[in-house]
């Protein structure tokens, strides 16, 4: 993405390199465990196999895009703002983040929902 966009960056393991910045994505940067949580409370839901599946796909796309757009930020904001990385990698995008699983569980769910006849 960030190749797309002007900069000229290569992947090494786990860093993204540039000749003015670099960032390294560990573990805990990757999504995983919200996208974990994400696929959990799709799988605990009550709602139709063919349901969570959807639920499941979407929650994927949607977080992997997610993070993918928080990686290129990040590498702007180090580049261009390097003194809000800190703050904006730990509180900013990692708030968002968590918002965005619970956002989109919440939509999936909403419409997932069993339907119940009036009482």
């Amino acid at each position: 993405m960030l190749n797309a966009l002007g900069h000229r960056t290569v992947a090494q393991g786990t860093d993204i390199l540039s000749s003015s910045f670099g960032i390294s994505v560990v573990t805990s940067c990757t999504g995983l465990f919200v996208t974990g949580l994400f696929l959990v409370a799709v799988a605990a839901f009550p709602a139709s196999w063919k349901a969570r599946l959807v639920g499941a796909a979407i929650g994927l796309v949607g977080l992997f895009a997610l993070n993918v757009v928080r990686l290129a930020s990040l590498y702007y904001i180090g580049l261009h703002w390097p003194v809000a990385f800190d703050s904006m990698h730990q509180v900013v995008w990692q708030s968002l983040v968590i918002a965005a699983a619970v956002s989109l569980w919440l939509l999936w769910a909403g419409r997932a929902s069993p339907r119940r006849g009036n009482a």
